[in-house]
């Protein structure tokens, strides 16, 4: 059974975003390219998943969830 709340409030902590053609920063290390732009075809391109912070507020009570697809 669904309860009505006084507000949700949710918090996008990482985005599934991917950009393949990017280099290497002093922070993150990518994976190497093939030539021309390409990727090699062994190569595991996806960085990210989606994760997401739930806060829910009913009245003074508050409830938060980690929703991480990891």
């Amino acid at each position: 059974m669904l309860r009505q709340v006084d507000k949700i409030e949710i918090l996008t902590l990482m985005d599934n975003y991917v950009d393949v053609l990017l280099g290497n920063t002093d922070v993150v290390r990518r994976a190497a390219h093939a030539g021309g732009g390409e990727i090699f075809k062994d190569t595991l391109v996806g960085e990210h998943g989606l994760s997401l912070l739930v806060t829910v507020y009913n009245g003074t009570k508050k409830h938060t969830v980690l929703f991480d697809t990891g």
